[in-house]
């Protein structure tokens, strides 16, 4: 559904086509669902790491996670003058906290088995993670 973004054009000329559709979406509304959409396309991209079609690779989850991690931190510290984005996020990056204290072990030791990463990139992310949380 999110996807409609790409009728944003095409969506007013309907309106003038039929004079019962009144539910025509302000250029506020599409603004606020062109953000949301930034959110939550890395969340889908994780997803689709996570549940790999033919077998997903543990190896490939804490780069992933990261991302979310990221976007979670970055949005929440943004100004955000309607407010409905940094209480969306912020609820969504309490959830995110509670999982990630649960699985960053896991992950850390599928990331370490990786031949091209090994401590480096656990070394990076956790520094980082940890400075970034305090945020």
């Amino acid at each position: 559904m999110l996807e409609s973004l790409i009728f944003r054009d095409v969506i007013p000329r309907y309106g003038d086509r039929d004079n019962n559709y009144v539910w025509l979406p302000s250029d506020l509304d599409w603004e606020k669902a062109e953000n949301v959409c930034k959110i939550l396309e890395v969340f889908h991209d994780a997803s689709n790491v996570f549940s790999g079609v033919s077998y997903p690779t543990s190896n490939l989850f804490l780069p992933e996670i990261w991302k979310v991690k990221q976007i979670l931190n970055e949005k929440s510290v943004e100004f955000d003058e309607t407010h409905y984005l940094k209480s969306m996020v912020d609820r969504m990056k309490s959830k995110f906290e509670k999982y990630w204290g649960q699985c960053n072990l896991l992950m850390s030791i599928a990331a370490v088995l990786d031949p091209r990463f090994k401590m480096k990139l656990i070394e990076f992310y956790f520094q980082n993670l940890s400075s970034s949380g305090s945020r």
